[in-house]
């Protein structure tokens, strides 16, 4: 079984996820796995594991700005 990272790793996980997230292309958990030389299911883990301590929060993957004031959110129902 692999050792536990620190916190700080997921909270970088995070930080890279929500950094290229806006752009969608490539795929955000594709930088990570690039980023870190690893396989696409161990980044996968790696952000499963940033939402379950809360660090990583933002929920949707299909989320857009607001085109009046730029907020975040997130859309259930899929628009772009």
């Amino acid at each position: 079984m692999n050792r536990p990272h620190p916190p700080e790793h997921y909270q970088a996980v995070a930080d890279l996820w929500m950094a290229e997230w806006p752009n969608l292309r490539p795929r955000p958990l594709l930088v990570i796995a690039a980023h870190y030389g690893v396989p696409r299911s161990t980044a996968a883990r790696w952000v499963k594991e940033a939402r379950r301590r809360g660090i990583l929060t933002q929920p949707y993957q299909r989320a857009h700005r607001c085109p009046e004031c730029g907020t975040r959110i997130a859309c259930m129902r899929g628009d772009p």
